[in-house]
């Protein structure tokens, strides 16, 4: 062990007191780093006449299996952590907070403003955690240094953050929030009187996954701004969190404003809707307005983009670059066919798909696909073909420009790419993979030209592959 450095085990010390706390004899000025793991007979960790230099160099505690504590930081015992960086908190069955303030709002110098150093701070496992903060510290204690806060399988949390708290949070970069039983990320704060405004300036992303009772970010009038917001992940969501009220009631077009809040956010991904959930929640869209990437998984939405789309959603699909659906079982088309797909799809590159479609394009949507370069279909039993005709064979050729890999992978009822008599022609196609696809007998009826192709991969690896001058010829020599 290092210099500065204390782990607590369940051995019994000289300095430690098993059914009180750490003996007020030991001060411990100089030491920076503190693990207790597995105190399950501790009511309290610090004892409450410390004395005035203990713990003040401290920067790292991690407190485990503590089974007894009811809070971590006493309120007589806050100002001295303030130079902590690292909290962690895990697996301590009764514990009901971390910091208890209560008794500190009534202090007479609680005027005096103390700055905590708190950087990151994790709790996970606390099957009766209530609340972080039990109450707010109205700017008497601030955390103002906070970068990362993650929350894991806390059943009785509420909310993550006192109002107070989350107003005073400019280096925050990161949050985390798995399967909590949190309504709102933010509780509402009746003394703050007119809607407050939170400012994120340093958020990049977060993760919101099994929160199942989550109905909001702020459950009262607000505003909100997230400035370098880029990735958004939504996981066994049954809500995507509202992040202004007025911006979930406004009808018809957005203000400036309204359309600024997330303007650098470039990735959204939701995963996991409840089966009462089979429409895709087009009110958020016009929201991200310069979205790049799309993710929807697991789900049982039954149309991804419908026929009626207002302008600012249709603004914010023509700028997708790359979409992935998987895990939909209940998909029956990603896009009606009423749509103007050509000017949605236009900026498409990547497409990776996961579904239970017996297609995936029509021949008027494949069209569209000008700058698609990827397509990845895998995991799709009941597709018989990718392309499929809709009726109108105006024009029969068909040309993917800028298409450089497909991969087909799992794919039991394939039987081709495409069984319309086309002419397809793809111009930069240099990786075809194809595995796991035992109906498929040829890529397609009509004629076919692959001119930089010049091999058909067998396995993701490339460890094996064929290729026997044609595309279609290699595709009809794979089940012989």
């Amino acid at each position: 062990m290092s210099e500065g450095q204390v782990w607590v085990d369940e051995k019994p010390t000289e300095d430690y007191n098993d059914s009180g706390g750490l003996e007020k004899q030991v001060a411990f000025p100089n030491i920076e780093k503190l693990r207790i793991l597995g105190m399950d007979n501790l009511n309290m960790i610090w004892h409450t006449e410390f004395h005035s230099d203990s713990f003040c160099k401290l920067k790292l505690l991690k407190v485990e299996q503590g089974n007894k504590l009811l809070n971590i930081f006493p309120p007589n015992m806050l100002r001295r952590f303030q130079n902590l960086e690292h909290l962690g908190v895990d697996y301590c069955a009764s514990l009901e907070e971390v910091f208890d303030l209560r008794s500190l709002m009534s202090e007479k110098e609680s005027h005096v403003v103390t700055a905590f150093k708190l950087k990151i701070m994790y709790v996970r496992n606390l099957q009766k955690l209530k609340k972080v903060w039990n109450t707010n510290p109205h700017g008497i204690l601030s955390f103002q240094n906070l970068h990362l806060v993650e929350a894991w399988k806390c059943p009785s949390l509420k909310s993550l953050f006192p109002a107070s708290v989350a107003l005073g949070l400019p280096q925050l970069e990161e949050l985390l929030l798995l399967n909590c039983g949190v309504e709102e990320i933010v509780a509402e704060e009746e003394r703050l009187g007119e809607a407050p405004k939170f400012v994120f300036p340093k958020i990049s992303s977060f993760r919101l996954w099994e929160l199942p009772k989550l109905k909001s970010f702020y459950p009262g009038r607000h505003t909100s701004e997230w400035p370098v917001l880029k990735k958004i992940k939504v996981y066994l969501c049954n809500e995507v969190p509202v992040f202004d009220p007025e911006l979930q009631s406004t009808q018809g077009a957005c203000t400036q404003d309204q359309l600024d809040l997330f303007h650098k956010l470039r990735v959204l991904e939701l995963r996991c809707f409840d089966r009462a959930s089979t429409e895709f929640p087009f009110g958020i869209l016009h929201r991200f307005q310069n979205m790049e990437k799309l993710v929807v998984t697991c789900g049982y939405l039954k149309e991804l983009f419908p026929c009626q789309l207002v302008d600012e959603e249709e603004h914010t699909l023509a700028r997708i670059r790359c979409l992935k659906l998987g895990y939909l079982p209940d998909l029956e088309k990603i896009w009606n066919q009423d749509l103007r797909v050509d000017q949605l799809l236009q900026n498409l590159e990547t497409l990776e798909l996961r579904t239970s479609l017996k297609y995936l394009v029509t021949s008027s949507t494949a069209r569209s696909l000008v700058q698609l370069s990827v397509m990845s279909i895998r995991e799709c039993n009941m597709v018989t073909e990718i392309v499929a005709s809709n009726g109108d064979e105006a024009g029969n050729e068909i040309i993917f420009r800028k298409l450089e890999s497909l991969k087909l992978d799992c794919l039991a009822s394939l039987t081709s790419f495409s069984s319309v008599n086309f002419t397809f022609r793809f111009p930069r196609l240099t990786e075809v993979i194809v595995t796991n696809c035992p109906k498929m007998k040829n890529f397609s009826l009509g004629i076919l030209s692959t001119p930089r192709l010049q091999k058909v991969w067998l396995s993701e690896e490339k460890d094996k592959g064929d290729w026997k001058g044609d595309l279609n010829i290699t595709i009809q020599q794979l089940h012989i």
